[in-house]
């Protein structure tokens, strides 16, 4: 049989970081349009069931000062308007901001900014690969 051809919604699931942060823009400036597809309504909300991979946010770390025993809260997704933390604006997402606890008081936390790190919130040098560098920032 002849090979299954990939649909929209998965291309957006597997496409580059840049092509995803392409793929959002685009769905949220058609997104009256777009959703009176409902098939593709559907195949959009499948895609973000299984998307865990926050948008670009910047393409450095964020160096932020903490005090120690307050709660914080690290935007995962990428949307948030006060970077790097949340401000809710993930709740239409499946992504939720992580949480932590500072466990001392330093002025040098670097946390991360394109949301790529494998140690959220901790900036991991991520954002130094060409897949971050070459992408598109969420504004």
């Amino acid at each position: 049989s002849a090979p299954r051809s990939q649909s929209f919604a998965e291309s957006i699931v597997f496409a580059p970081f840049s092509n995803f942060s392409n793929a959002m823009a685009l769905l949220l400036r058609n997104s009256r349009q777009l959703l009176v597809n409902l098939r593709f309504s559907s195949q959009v909300q499948q895609a973000f069931r299984y998307c865990h991979v926050g948008i670009i946010a910047a393409k450095e770390p964020f160096q932020v000062e903490v005090v120690e025993g307050k709660k914080y809260s690290w935007c995962k997704r990428g949307l948030s308007k006060k970077q790097p933390f949340c401000d809710g604006r993930h709740k239409a997402t499946p992504i939720r901001p992580i949480r932590f606890v500072a466990e001392q008081s330093s002025t040098e936390v670097f946390l991360c900014g394109c949301k790529q790190t494998g140690s959220p919130p901790y900036c991991d040098g991520t954002h130094a690969t060409e897949s971050v560098q070459s992408a598109d920032i969420h504004t």
